[in-house]
This record gives structure tokens, sequence and C-alpha cells, in this order.
């Protein structure tokens, strides 16, 4: 782990100002393990805080409502079925963003039949619909402005537009600050 500032910013933070980030990694250690333990009510907490960002990362990640609908399902129920060999985590977001990602991507495979093997991960469609708000404060916005954002936007990678949605969308940090 890099200590520089720049990378860690924690590092220039006077003591305790890291503390709700620290509070919030340890409720989300607690309740993991409550999990793992077997605790039902545990698992009703994690689907119920987690269950709508996860079906909106798969909707705009696979683009198929149905799809994105069914492999949440299957993740929750193997995450039941497997909770006592699960590895802990400090984020159940990212724990649970990340092997959602995996099932969609082997399920949209399976479903065009083709296999991912020897696939580069960046044949997959992802795409931003920006939200009601977000065309509020777009049309606020100078036209040149707008069409600037866009053009920047369609500019990028399916990789980089998920990391927006993940970062602005999903209220995921970087790095240390996750």
């Amino acid at each position: 782990m890099v200590s520089n500032s720049l990378y860690n910013p924690l590092a220039t933070q006077p003591a305790g100002a890291g503390t709700p980030l620290r509070a919030e990694k340890e409720q989300d250690m607690a309740l993991w393990e409550e999990f793992r333990a077997g605790s039902e009510a545990a698992f009703s907490r994690i689907c119920r805080e987690h269950a709508k960002v996860l079906l909106t990362y798969g909707k705009k990640m696979v683009n198929h409502n149905r799809l994105a609908e069914d492999c949440l399902h299957d993740l929750f129920i193997e995450l039941w079925e497997r909770r006592q060999r699960l590895g802990a985590t400090d984020s159940i977001r990212l724990y649970l963003l990340k092997a959602l990602k995996h099932k969609l991507l082997r399920a949209a495979a399976r479903q065009s039949r083709i296999s991912l093997e020897g696939a580069p991960v960046e044949d997959y469609y992802f795409s931003i619909a920006f939200s009601f708000e977000s065309a509020l404060i777009s049309s606020e916005l100078s036209a040149q402005q707008e069409e600037r954002l866009k053009a920047s936007v369609a500019g990028l990678s399916e990789n980089q537009r998920e990391i927006i949605f993940l970062r602005f969308y999903s209220d995921l940090k970087y790095g240390a600050d996750r």
C-alpha cells in the first residue's frame, strides 16, 4: 500500500477524521460475519440494503432486465447456500457487485453460446442512462458544455463508463477510501 498522501486521503486527515469510514467498514465486517455464521436477519439486511443498487448495476451491464433479475436472485441463493465457505470482506457492496458482474458475464455468455475462455473481459456492453436529476442539471448547462460532456462520455470505453457508474451512482470509493 502506498503511503503517499495523494493515494491515501486519510493520511492527511486529523486523527478521528476517518472514523465514519472505519465505522462503516467495521459494521460491514460484523454484518458479514453474522451472515456467514448463519444469521437470517443479517442475510435479510444485506439483501434489503444492496438489492436495488445491484439490480440497477446488473440491468445497465447486460441491458436485459430479466437476465439481471435472475442473476441477482441466483447470487443471493448461492450466497446463502455457500455462506460458511465465503471469505471475509470489509465492503459488502463491492463484494456483491464483483460477484454479480462475474455471474452476469457467465450468464450472458451462456445465453449467447459464447465461451468466455480467451475472450477479453471488455467484451460486454455497459451503458449509462442519466437520471432525471441529471437531466435537470444538464438542462441548466449551456449547450456547448452539454455537447462536450456527451462527446467525452461517448469516447470512453465500456470499462470507463462502468467505473463512472460504480463511483458516482453506487457510492463506491477508490482505493483506501472504500
